[in-house]
């Protein structure tokens, strides 16, 4: 994941951490661990500064602007915590305390003002000026949410283990949109460029213009 000015890089490990290079000397720069399991997520938001990364059942939420700190931690159920939690055990086996489940995925909204994440088939919205749970997105999925995007329109598209694809309006009550026709399997990972829409599942991508589905 690159910031704004496209010199540093974040990325996660199977360390559990997150490190941060500078792309122009190679060199590490930071490095944020503590977290209870593997790392599968990061985003930087350059609004507030802060850096968001995910762990099993839990959102870390770094202050760049002091010390690098975990200012707050995130739960899967919308519950919140000051500062970090210290659950990091040697197992690598996945553990997550009843009432939560693994967060997928997280993104950002447009103006960086919200942070959607994805737990189980749902995709809690949050206000990032608080740091705190709002509601929850319309959705129609079934099965877990794997991943997340933001249109350029600021629709939140969530791809899911029950094959489809929504775009829900984060701020407006009502049902979502679903892409047709769905994909044979989960779906995987999802990214944007302006209009269009990449999807993809085990072996196959395709692409989405607007809202027309063709296949590559």
């Amino acid at each position: 994941m690159y910031n704004s000015d496209n010199k540093r890089v974040t990325w996660n490990f199977s360390d559990r951490t997150v490190k941060v290079w500078d792309l122009e000397t190679g060199i590490e720069s930071s490095s944020f661990s503590g977290h209870p399991n593997n790392v599968v997520a990061v985003k930087y938001s350059t609004v507030h500064q802060l850096l968001f990364s995910v762990s099993a059942a839990y959102v870390k939420i770094w202050d760049l602007r002091s010390g690098n700190n975990c200012i707050k931690t995130l739960f899967s159920s919308g519950q919140t915590q000051a500062g970090p939690i210290a659950l990091s055990t040697p197992s690598r086996m996945l553990q997550v305390p009843m009432g939560e489940t693994t967060i997928n995925d997280l993104a950002l909204s447009l103006n960086e003002q919200e942070l959607y994440t994805a737990a189980s088939d749902k995709v809690r919205i949050w206000d990032l000026r608080k740091l705190t749970y709002t509601t929850r997105l319309s959705t129609p999925h079934t099965a877990a949410v794997m991943c997340l995007a933001v249109a350029e329109d600021g629709k939140v598209i969530a791809g899911s283990k029950d094959h489809l694809i929504s775009l829900a309006e984060p701020n407006i009550s009502g049902p979502s949109v679903s892409l047709a026709p769905p994909h044979y399997d989960g779906v995987q990972c999802l990214t944007t460029i302006g209009s269009t829409l990449f999807s993809g599942v085990l072996f196959v991508a395709h692409y989405w213009v607007i809202y027309k589905h063709v296949n590559k």
